[in-house]
């Protein structure tokens, strides 16, 4: 149904936007572009951390401003377990209808009456600093040389004493950035840098869901996969194709290949190992008993021209041994 006077949301704040502690959570405000009937009903809350988990709105209180078409939601006096650290979703119900028109609620401002709001909002984790959702000890930007972790920002801005805001590190909300804070009667530290240390790791983010509308386009592929299977079974196709490519591919390789393998054997074919390799083993010198050896005269100084060889190594070896060869 389109409708020109549709009532639509033109503003949600969050504890009229003065918070400074974005870890705590008082109110929630509505604001309308017109008066509207609206009642708690209207509303709904979800925990996007787990998943969209619902959120019992029934604690809460409630009010609304027909002067200022503002609905206000109490948060404050719900129980802490319900509204830990992480991303909430407030939603307000299509049922919602104006005070004059009785046109259903235009929640995307498309200019059609029938269509929900949601917006969503972060509780934050103490000691994210750079409120990304978790936190951690250091968050580089190479390009352009700085560090937005939320520990570095806390280390940066130590001991600033006034003026220090969440970015800065200012975790309790006393406007200085301290190590410690610590009471010892309830014991308890509240300082920033404990702060900080104390939640190092935790990360209450979202998860990630892939849009329905995505899955076709993964699965598409399988719907191909029978024809290309129904087409690599069919013989007739195949057997043409095998015929071609192996049968002259075999007598091009195999027949050179053979020939040229055959043609070493030729070279050795001569070289035997039977008895005919006998008589080069046996012409070998220092293996045979049958050839004499040629007697070499010796030139040694008493040895004479006409004395066998033999004959002279026998005196020169029996005078030298004996004792009384000076003599």
């Amino acid at each position: 149904m389109s409708a020109a006077n549709a009532p639509q949301v033109i503003a949600m704040q969050r504890d009229g936007d003065m918070q400074v502690r974005p870890d705590l959570l008082d109110n929630v405000q509505f604001v309308f572009d017109a008066d509207v009937n609206a009642t708690l009903s209207h509303f709904t809350l979800t925990n996007d951390t787990l998943g969209g988990v619902s959120v019992s709105l029934a604690s809460a209180g409630f009010s609304y401003d027909p002067v200022t078409f503002t609905a206000t939601i109490d948060v404050s006096s719900m129980p802490a377990s319900l509204l830990s650290a992480g991303y909430y979703s407030f939603s307000v119900s299509p049922q919602l209808t104006g005070a004059s028109s009785g046109l259903a609620l235009d929640g995307n401002g498309d200019g059609t009456a029938g269509d929900a709001f949601s917006q969503q909002l972060y509780l934050a984790l103490p000691g994210d600093a750079n409120l990304d959702g978790d936190v951690d000890i250091n968050v580089a930007y190479i390009l352009t040389l700085t560090q937005h972790g939320d520990v570095a920002n806390v280390l940066k801005n130590l001991d600033i004493i006034s003026g220090a805001t969440w970015a800065s590190g200012d975790f309790n909300g006393d406007g200085d950035v301290d190590r410690s804070q610590a009471n010892i009667l309830l014991g308890t530290n509240d300082g920033d840098l404990a702060i900080v240390l104390a939640n190092i790791g935790s990360n209450v983010v979202p998860p990630v869901q892939v849009p329905v509308i995505q899955l076709p386009a993964f699965q598409a592929p399988v719907a191909h996969a029978p024809a290309a299977q129904d087409a690599s079974i069919q013989a007739p196709t195949f057997e043409p194709s095998f015929a071609q490519a192996s049968e002259p591919s075999f007598a091009q390789a195999s027949e050179p290949s053979f020939a040229q393998a055959s043609f070493a054997p030729v070279e050795v074919a001569p070289v035997t190992i039977g008895p005919a390799a006998l008589p080069t083993v046996a012409s070998a010198p220092i293996f045979s008993e049958d050839i004499a050896l040629t007697p070499t005269p010796l030139l040694w100084a008493d040895f004479t021209d006409d004395q066998p060889a033999d004959d002279d190594l026998t005196t020169e070896s029996s005078a030298s041994q004996s004792p009384f060869a000076s003599e």
